[in-house]
């Protein structure tokens, strides 16, 4: 859970620096990719 963690907080913060250069559009497809990956670690945990 921990390894998930860290890579979603670099994730988040990579696109978080790409969202001031990219349309909001891209944006939001890559928060949707962080909330799956982030559901699927959660379920990972609770199994």
């Amino acid at each position: 859970m921990v390894k998930y963690q860290k890579i979603l907080l670099k994730v988040a913060r990579y696109n978080i620096f790409k969202s001031t250069t990219t349309n909001w559009k891209g944006h939001y497809h890559d928060l949707w990719l962080i909330a799956k990956i982030w559901s699927f670690s959660m379920l990972e945990t609770t199994i």
